[in-house]
C-alpha cells in the first residue's frame, strides 16, 4: 500500500488488522528487516545505456550507467519471484560488475554507477529483471525494471 501519514510504509492497514471469516481473533503480521527504515538506502533515479539512451532494454555484455541518490557500492540483478507451490525454482541474483569510467574522465560523476550486464544466459535469463542497487548489504528503496534481450 502507498504510505500516507497515518500508513507508514511497512505498516499494516487497519483493514488488515480486522477479524477474518476463518478465525475467531484479530490477525496481521509484520515483517521489518533493520534497513527498512534506514537513511543510507540508496534510491535509483535513472538507467541509462552507454550511448546515451533509456538502459530499460539491455544486451548481455552491455554497459549501463544507473544514476542514484544516496550511496552505492555495487548493483544486483535479479529474475522476479515466480511462486508455485511456495517454490521458486527459478529465482537468482547476480552482482554485477562495476566498471570504472572511461580514461577521458579522471573520475565517474557523485550519483552514477557503471555495471556491466551478465556476458551470456548461462548466467541467468533473458527477460525481465529487477535491478537493485546496494550499499553495501542495503538494498535501494526500490528496484528498477530492465529487460535483458537474448
Amino acid at each position: 500500500p502507498p504510505s500516507t501519514p497515518s500508513h507508514p510504509p511497512g505498516e499494516c492497514p487497519a483493514s488488515c488488522k480486522g477479524p477474518t471469516p476463518y478465525l475467531t481473533h484479530n490477525q496481521a503480521e509484520r515483517f521489518l528487516p533493520p534497513y527498512f527504515t534506514s537513511p543510507l538506502r540508496p534510491n535509483i533515479t535513472g538507467i541509462f545505456s552507454t550511448s546515451g539512451s533509456s538502459g530499460v532494454n539491455t544486451t548481455y555484455g552491455a554497459v549501463i550507467n544507473i544514476r542514484y541518490n544516496g550511496n552505492a557500492t555495487h548493483a544486483v540483478l535479479m529474475s522476479p519471484a515466480m511462486v508455485t507451490h511456495q517454490v521458486s525454482m527459478n529465482q537468482r541474483g547476480v552482482k554485477l560488475a562495476v566498471v570504472p569510467p572511461p580514461r577521458r574522465k579522471a573520475a565517474a560523476p557523485s550519483g552514477y554507477l557503471r555495471v556491466r550486464m551478465p556476458p551470456n544466459p548461462n548466467v541467468i535469463t533473458p527477460g525481465s529483471k529487477m535491478l537493485f542497487l546496494m550499499n553495501g548489504n542495503i538494498p535501494c528503496n526500490a528496484a528498477s525494471w530492465i529487460r535483458l534481450l537474448p
